[in-house]
């Protein structure tokens, strides 16, 4: 069960963020209303809070983590793939999109 402020639809995926020795878990999740979720905890046993949420032009079906944690696939119905990078001041930029022709 999610938070609130997350969701308006079926969940498609949840991501587990690898985190490489750091004590936060990072997860991400998407849904059919074609939003993106990255849900954060500080420490095991703290609670989850929504860190930033990406509204998509089209279903988000699946994410994956890059095996370091600092890149998010996001797959679409639309047939594309749209890559996020997490910046050293720990926000989230779209980095790149590929599509069938690409």
């Amino acid at each position: 069960h999610f938070l609130s402020g997350g969701h308006n639809d079926w969940v498609r995926d949840v991501a587990w963020r690898p985190n490489a020795g750091i004590p936060a878990n990072t997860i991400a999740s998407c849904a059919e209303d074609g939003t993106v979720v990255i849900w954060t905890q500080a420490w095991v046993g703290q609670p989850w809070s929504r860190r930033d949420k990406w509204e998509l032009n089209a279903a988000a079906w699946q994410v994956s983590w890059s095996i370091t944690g600092s890149i998010l696939a996001v797959s679409t119905s639309s047939n594309e793939v749209l890559l996020y990078k997490e910046t050293l001041d720990n926000t989230w930029e779209h980095v790149e999109m590929m599509g069938e022709l690409d």
